[in-house]
């Protein structure tokens, strides 16, 4: 036959439609799940074989494409991430998913075997915590209400669970304040409050609300404010209010803004003094600080040992008078390394355009500080004064979320929480300083150097020229939790941009004034007229005022390198960094385009140059290759395998990176033999790459910073896995100052923690620690929260429930490597520890099915095994109810142990099984031994057990088929017996009394004579039976016109009873001389009498006698031992 072109281009489509349509009619059926967690949503399809898939979001849009048409149904999906989504769109043949989203979220998609993951990660923070799955409120917190009496006025302090917004209004001698939330209120507390100036509370939940109204006297004054999740109402007596307002009242100003109470400023000054005292407002006890030497005119001292409370009074920070070791870099804490100091609140884009002005108005001189810390922006005054922050916030257009002022001795102390990216500037209108709120980076723009000053006469201290500084402010952060010395200012934006750290304090960045944070106890901080001094009673540890200058000098001190680049081949990605990047790499192409012969090959090594330099590794690739296919001689060269090296090792490649920097060429120089040991250390071999990287690691202060930073962050890192704290703390420090970006921060923080860790310091690594989970970079995250949960739990500070919540948040942090088998071990063992034994072994299950091949695997395997047989061989899963315990083995019987322990573990479970009459289990798991796992006498005594549980629970066949399947030889002549017995049994209730007989036939022990009397019995065959109950009677060891017990009365009984019925007067007669007195004596007197009696012969009916007196219950009594040890939990001991 002749094919022509025609008709082939005809057959073509109709092939192709055929295949499409018919690879459309067997779409794979899939199941969709959706989960929304804290930050993120995720999508998880289930396939029933793996699948190609690719996600990416477009616009509004988010495109799933799978390798294979989808069957599934959307609805719980749908339902359960409708925040997030709505319903898809299927296109390409049921190959591709189109979801409109309903926000712009972030991305993340995996594939593990035949499931697929889509996370949505949240941008916004705001929308995060709207989604966050709120526990179930288990009634309204009680708010406590306390009181307290103080000089000159009285205090009720209202106490909640969290920051409540409220609102007060005074009208006629009564104070109303209404929290916008419902609370739980005590009537027995308030009716009980008696103190001056209050005649008395009532409150009130309404509309969603929570109401006090508070009766005073009207002619006293009200001030409230609040402090963290407590609220402060203090009513002032009378004789203060009329005398303040005799002498201040033509002083009072406010503001065409806000209304502005000025109190009384709280400290005293006195001049050519020996101390300086520190006035405690509201009445409470002067403390003074004393000093051994005396102070020049102007001078101004402060102890950051003490420190303000909740109602001024002054405390210790610490009782910890050691001092901190040498080692303290200060990545944890403060995030601020970065230079931009910017907002860290909820996003909102429509407030970026916006800005607000704040005017704080004073009458007299007075010094400011102005700097973030811990998310909040601080304005603080070294005068004391009182704003309205309701109305600050109120007109901030949205640009504030709140305001807070906290009561302090000294000083005014404002907290403002702002929008993400909102930052003030300042200046100054007279004496009002005014605070300008709008997106901006905060910087001050006359930046204060501290300076070292070695020799004084109180030895080492730190100096900052600051002209006009104010006094010092010891202030208690309880939202940090840590003690600071505010120092301000009258200088507009005179401030410090970067955070500076030393051995004893941190100054810490600001916009205005400066700000210490100390970590010993006996800190100085002094004010003169020319600045401020930072110093210690036991002199200060200092070094270089420049920690990057010290670390770089430190490693600089070593012998020149030998390199393979010199050092200004990487000058342009030094100088330009990124910033310039398109504009470089378009005018090196171009050389490359206008270049012929050698000069070609050249200025391709100058773009692969600056990629390196840069971390462009994948096109750095690319331009290797183009490289090598100019001349293929070039790959022996070194120049050319550290570039690939080095590549595949800045892309994780580390195999690969291996091939190229082990080349010989590369053996005869530092720099080859660092690059070779940097990728060992990545490799895990840190013993043999920690002596050359120690040796020859300076070789990376020539390098570019993205290159610097990494490689800096990995031998330190590997220091101190080797314990070296001088090399770690060198190459910690010198990196930490290379402006590192948020992301090298966390891993920066995660580093410092390690090396905390090592040196003994296990609070300051903790905190380090934390500090990263703040962060951004997944990785990093993951990894501290899991180091802090470990040493949290060895040092007794976390609670395992905590710990495990923890790590199932951290869970979605990080997949795909060792870490993620670290935190699913860790996370499965503290299931166990917990007793969660379900979550336990499962998530060790999803360890070691996820990492199958991996060298831990089999360790993971050990844990869940020795966990597997813990729980069932020491009895723990007696306490668990019976259904629970035989799903949990059901769900992992393939870690039960081969052998003994194995059969131990079954037996104990059957035990507890039958114990609850649930039966058909017991059977199921006795049934697999048979089976499967045993052999020999074993099998043939769990056949029985078997077969008595099959009896109990009145299936006679599958009794008698559990008895033949377990047969065997050899077995002891009591289990042989029993067998024999239970198969009789069966054979009875099922009607097969002649095989039951063929089975007893040479059975004479009394089991086998009761199966036998209860069969002649019943085939009212009386001779037999009789000559049957006669030796069972002779067995009881019944003596004649001896007193009978229960069961020998009954037998007798029994065996009167089958005689009478069989005629036989002769041996009724025997029986009634031999037991008739003893009979007389027993239950069954008058029964005995009148079947015995000659008398009664002809007037019995023997189908009456047979059905109303009954044989002993043969079954009752030869089950009844088997249902005792079963009801007893003890199954296994019938045998």
């Amino acid at each position: 036959m002749i094919f022509t072109t025609k008709r082939f281009f005809i057959f073509i489509p109709c092939f192709i439609a055929f295949f499409i349509i018919v690879g459309s009619a067997f779409a794979d059926p899939v199941v969709s799940e959706g989960q929304p967690a804290n930050g993120f949503a995720r999508m998880k399809f289930t396939w029933s074989k793996p699948v190609p898939f690719l996600a990416r979001i477009v616009g509004k849009q988010l495109t799933l494409s799978f390798g294979r048409p989808i069957d599934s149904d959307y609805t719980n999906l749908l339902r359960a991430l409708s925040d997030y989504l709505e319903k898809p769109k299927v296109l390409n043949r049921g190959m591709t998913l189109v979801f409109p989203l309903k926000n712009e979220f972030g991305l993340n998609f995996n594939t593990r075997r035949n499931i697929v993951t889509v996370d949505l990660m949240d941008l916004q923070p705001k929308n995060k915590e709207r989604r966050k799955v709120k526990p179930k409120k288990r009634g309204y917190y009680p708010v406590g209400v306390r009181t307290g009496r103080h000089k000159n006025y009285s205090r009720v302090v209202f106490d909640w669970d969290t920051k409540v917004p409220y609102s007060i209004k005074s009208k006629a001698g009564r104070l109303s304040i209404v929290f916008r939330k419902k609370g739980r209120i005590s009537e027995k507390t308030l009716s009980s409050i008696a103190i001056k100036n209050i005649n008395k509370i009532v409150g009130k939940v309404k509309d969603g609300t929570t109401r006090f109204y508070l009766d005073f006297v009207s002619s006293s004054k009200i001030q409230h404010f609040a402090s963290g999740s407590k609220v402060i109402v203090d009513v002032f007596d009378t004789s203060v209010i009329k005398t303040a307002l005799s002498k201040k009242l033509e002083k009072e100003v406010a503001s065409p803004k806000q209304k502005i109470t000025k109190n009384k400023p709280v400290t005293n000054k006195k001049k050519n003094k020996k101390e300086t005292i520190v006035r405690v407002s509201n009445g409470i006890k002067t403390n003074s600080l004393f000093l051994n030497r005396d102070l020049k005119k102007n001078d101004k001292l402060v102890n950051p040992r003490y420190s303000n409370g909740d109602i001024g009074s002054l405390r210790p920070t610490t009782t910890n008078s050691q001092r901190v070791p040498k080692i303290f870099i200060g990545l944890s804490s403060a995030r601020a390394q970065t230079p931009d100091l910017q907002s860290p609140g909820p996003r909102n884009s429509n407030a970026l355009g916006k800005e607000v002005v704040i005017r704080l108005d004073w009458d007299e001189p007075v010094a400011a500080a102005v700097f973030r810390r811990a998310g909040a922006l601080w304005i603080v005054f070294d005068k004391s004064k009182s704003f309205d922050t309701g109305q600050i916030k109120d007109q901030s257009n949205g640009l504030i979320l709140s305001a807070d002022q906290i009561a302090a001795p000294r000083g005014t102390f404002l907290r403002l929480s702002t929008l993400s990216g909102v930052n003030p500037s300042i200046r100054r209108d007279g004496f009002a300083w005014v605070v300008e709120l709008k997106n901006q980076k905060m910087s001050a723009k006359q930046i204060i150097e501290p300076k070292l000053q070695r020799t004084t006469r109180s030895g080492p201290r730190i100096f900052l020229p600051m002209v006009q500084a104010g006094d010092p402010l010891p202030f208690h952060d309880a939202s940090v939790g840590d003690n600071i010395v505010i120092v301000p200012i009258i200088p507009i934006s005179n401030g410090i941009n970067k955070r500076h750290v030393f051995p004893e304090f941190s100054i810490l960045p600001s916009l205005q004034g400066m700000v210490v944070q100390p970590k010993v106890d006996d800190m100085r901080v002094r004010t003169t007229s020319k600045g401020v001094q930072i110093y210690s009673i036991s002199k200060l540890a200092l070094s270089s005022p420049d920690p990057k200058a010290a670390a770089t000098a430190k490693i600089r001190t070593l012998s020149s390198v030998k390199r393979i680049f010199p050092s200004d081949v990487w000058r342009e990605a030094r100088r330009d960094g990124i910033k310039n990047f398109n504009d470089t790499k378009q005018k090196l192409m171009t050389r490359i385009a206008l270049s012929r012969g050698e000069n070609r090959q050249k200025a391709r090594y100058a773009l692969a140059q600056y990629l390196f330099g840069l971390n462009f590794s994948y096109e750095l690739l690319g331009v290797l290759k183009r490289i090598k296919s100019g001349n293929s001689l070039v790959e022996n060269t070194p120049e050319f395998r550290l570039l690939r090296g080095g590549a595949n090792f800045m892309a994780g490649r580390y195999t690969e990176a291996n091939q190229d920097l082990s080349h010989p060429t590369l053996d005869d120089t530092d720099e080859g033999r660092f690059w070779r040991a940097i990728n060992k250390a990545s490799l895990g071999n840190t013993q043999d790459a920690a002596p050359i990287l120690k040796e020859s690691g300076r070789i990376i202060l020539s390098y570019p910073r993205p290159i610097k930073m990494r490689l800096g962050l990995l031998i330190a890192d590997t220091a101190v896995r080797e314990n070296d704290v001088d090399l770690a703390t060198n190459y910690l420090q010198m990196t930490s100052e290379e402006e590192p970006t948020p992301k090298e921060v966390d891993q920066l923080a995660l580093v410092e923690g390690k090396l905390q860790q090592l040196v003994g310091e296990f609070d300051l690594a903790s905190e380090a620690w934390k500090s990263v989970a703040e962060g951004e970079y997944r990785p990093a995250i993951a990894d501290a929260l899991l180091r802090r949960v470990e040493l949290e739990l060895t040092s007794k500070k976390l609670k395992i429930k905590d710990a495990i919540k923890l790590l199932e948040e951290a869970r979605f942090s990080w997949r795909g490597d060792d870490l993620e088998l670290k935190l699913l071990w860790k996370l499965g063992r503290l299931y166990l520890q917990d007793e969660d034994y379900r979550r336990g072994l499962r998530t060790l299950r999803s360890a070691g099915s996820y990492f199958g091949t991996h060298p831990d695997a089999p360790k993971i395997a050990e844990d869940m095994s020795n966990a597997f047989v813990t729980l069932y061989l020491k009895d723990i899963a007696d306490s668990m109810p019976p259904y629970q315990a035989i799903a949990l083995y059901e769900e992992f019987k393939e870690l039960t142990p081969a052998g003994e322990q194995g059969d131990v573990v079954i037996q104990k479970l059957a035990d507890r099984l039958a114990q609850v009459d649930l039966l058909d289990k017991a059977a199921r798991l006795l049934m697999q031994q048979v089976d499967f796992r045993l052999q020999g006498e074993e099998k043939a005594r769990v056949g029985a057990r078997l077969a008595t549980i099959r009896l109990i629970n009145k299936q006679p066949a599958m009794a008698a088929d559990a008895i033949t399947r377990s047969d065997e030889t050899d077995i002891p002549p009591f289990l042989e017996g029993q067998r024999r017995q239970l198969l009789a049994r069966a054979y009875i209730d099922q009607g097969f009394e002649n095989r039951a007989l063929s089975v007893l036939d040479k059975d004479e022990s009394r089991y086998a004579d009761l199966l036998r009397a209860e069969i002649y019995w019943k085939n009212r065959k009386w001779p037999q039976a009789t000559k049957i109950l006669f030796r069972l009677v002779q067995s009881t060891e019944a003596k004649p016109g001896e007193k009978l017990d229960q069961q020998q009365a009954t037998f007798i009984m029994n065996l009167a009873v089958s005689m009478a019925l069989g005629g036989d007067a002769r041996g009724t007669d025997n029986l009634v001389s031999n037991y008739g007195s003893s009979m007389d004596k027993t239950l069954y007197k008058d029964a005995f009498r009148l079947i015995a009696s000659r008398d009664s012969e002809g007037l019995i009916d023997a189908n009456s006698v047979a059905s109303k007196v009954k044989l002993v219950s043969n079954f009752t009594n030869f089950m009844a031992r088997y249902n005792k040890s079963i009801k007893a939990g003890s199954l296994s001991s019938i045998n």
